[in-house]
């Protein structure tokens, strides 16, 4: 058995030698910065070029991607940022082109990993993009503005923002995040137009597509400006607000605390009413028992511990 008189002398020595390393780096912070701590390499740009006639899929990890379109390409090319620990490997086949991010930080230089610079990835696309792009992130920011797609588009991050402005695709596209915002602005699919998220807010702004869903946990949704066959809109603890909806088939509205406000296109003798609220007022209720003039559109607004007031334009 240790004795006290070791034990004691053992936990100050310990204690020392932490607290001296505590000052040496705080020193050193001090006199070069943290980078002057960092063991982490500055990144260099390496372009990647794909086919443009080959899908693009992307396993991308903590970087911001953006998406842009070039009235000059011929191929996609992929600008990434290396260094010797964090790489890229791509391969194809005959209808896809994959890239994925490669850590090989060392096990002793992760402590003080401080990368010196931000890292994006800039994805950029014919401006009549033949197929699809299917990018999938970790913990960062995903753009996609002003391109042109004949496939489909799908994004998807964990715990990041994703932006899809003025992007025209004949198949879905599909935006997914985790714990974050999501804004789908001026863009038209042939198919489906679908934004997940929980946690965050979604703006769904001058879509035309099939079928457009807006789906949160916790988080307001704004739908305005929409041409679809059907809008489905859900979020559970967040409001809901609609302008400008024009649909084909059935308007979806549901939150569970929250109030569902704002306007429907055409008179409501257009719509087969399904409305109702627990504990808040309804200002749709007058509508349910009516007899459409056409029996092809539905507005169906479930709301929970919230007030519905909806017109009709």
């Amino acid at each position: 058995m240790i004795k006290k008189a070791v034990i004691i002398p053992l936990i100050v020595g310990g204690s020392l030698i932490l607290f001296g390393g505590i000052v040496a780096a705080i020193s050193v912070a001090a006199a070069g910065g943290f980078a002057a701590l960092s063991t982490a390499e500055p990144y260099v740009s390496r372009v990647i070029d794909a086919p443009a006639d080959l899908n693009i899929n992307v396993e991308e990890q903590n970087n911001q991607i953006v998406i842009i379109t070039s009235a000059t390409a011929t191929n996609v090319s992929i600008t990434v940022q290396e260094n010797n620990y964090e790489t890229y490997t791509s391969t194809a086949d005959g209808t896809d082109f994959t890239l994925v991010y490669q850590n090989n930080i060392p096990w002793m230089k992760h402590l003080f990993y401080i990368p010196l610079s931000l890292r994006t990835m800039t994805i950029t696309v014919p401006a009549s993009y033949v197929a699809s792009l299917d990018i999938s992130n970790t913990n960062g920011v995903i753009d996609a503005d002003d391109i042109s797609l004949a496939g489909k588009l799908t994004l998807e991050t964990a715990n990041g923002v994703i932006s899809v402005n003025k992007v025209t695709a004949t198949g879905n596209i599909d935006v997914r995040t985790t714990n974050s915002k999501i804004e789908v602005v001026d863009s038209t699919s042939a198919g489906n137009i679908t934004a997940h998220s929980m946690n965050g807010y979604i703006l769904l702004h001058g879509l035309n597509g099939a079928d457009i869903t807006g789906q949160t946990t916790n988080g307001k949704i704004v739908a305005q400006e929409i041409v679809a066959q059907n809008l489905k809109v859900v979020t559970t603890n967040g409001g809901v607000v609609t302008s400008d909806i024009d649909v084909d088939v059935k308007i979806h509205l549901e939150t569970t605390n929250g109030g569902i406000v704002g306007n429907v296109k055409g008179p409501s003798s257009d719509y087969d009413v399904d409305s109702r609220t627990t504990n808040g007022s309804n200002n749709l209720s007058g509508y349910n028992s009516q007899t459409p003039t056409t029996d092809n559109k539905i507005l169906y607004a479930r709301c929970y511990n919230g007030d519905i007031s909806i017109t009709f334009k």
